[in-house]
Parts: structure tokens; sequence; C-alpha cells
């Protein structure tokens, strides 16, 4: 089955605390994967498709902590028990600008992606 994804997706490991602007909702879960284009988090939580989020995301890696605000939107909610995998669209892609660390881990992994493809 063909990857029509345009960005490649990554594990790692972290928080993200969802908010919904003008809306007394907040929840938060554990990143699944990632990517500059978005992130998937568990959560028990459901979310309507299209509904505009303000997330933070909070990465351990090694001795330091990864925390950033993005603004998104939910493009699905697939639940198979009583956890469910929110997916969220970044309203613009992770930059090194904005986003320097987390650009960095991303492309990072994006390397170690090609070199083992590339090796296999």
């Amino acid at each position: 089955m063909p990857n029509n994804r345009k960005n490649p997706r990554f594990p790692m490991s972290g928080l993200v605390v969802v908010k919904v602007p003008g809306q007394d909702i907040q929840f938060s879960g554990m990143i699944e994967l990632i990517s500059q284009g978005g992130v998937g988090i568990y959560t028990k939580e459901k979310v309507a498709a299209r509904t505009p989020v303000t997330l933070q995301i909070i990465s351990f890696s090694g001795a330091s902590t990864l925390n950033y605000i993005l603004n998104g939107v939910v493009r699905n909610h697939d639940r198979h028990n009583e956890f469910g995998v929110v997916g969220i669209e970044f309203e613009k892609p992770v930059n090194s600008k904005d986003q320097p660390h987390l650009y960095d881990f991303l492309l990072n992994q994006e390397k170690k992606l090609s070199q083992y493809l590339a090796t296999n």
C-alpha cells in the first residue's frame, strides 16, 4: 500500500496538552507519531473533526525538555477501545525559525530513515 503522506511520521516521547479556543475544553495525551505537518496523540477524549485547537507539545529528549505551542485543526479521531488517536494537522508546518529543536529532531529522524532504507 503506497504512503500518500506529504511528511514522514516518527515516534517521539512526549505529552500534548490540547485546548479548544473559545471553549472550556482542555485535555492531554501522549504523542503517538509526529511529522512536520501534524501529530497523532493517544487520548480518551473525543473532539470533532475540523475543530480548531491550540497544542502545547512537551517532549523529553535526553536531559532536555522541548516545549512548543502550535495551532492546528483536528482531522480525525480513531477509537479502538477506551483510548483512541486524535490526528491534528498543524496550522503551518514545523519549521527551523519557530520550532528549531523540534525541526532538527524531525530532520534527524528523516535522515536516519533514509540511511536505513538505502542500506536495506
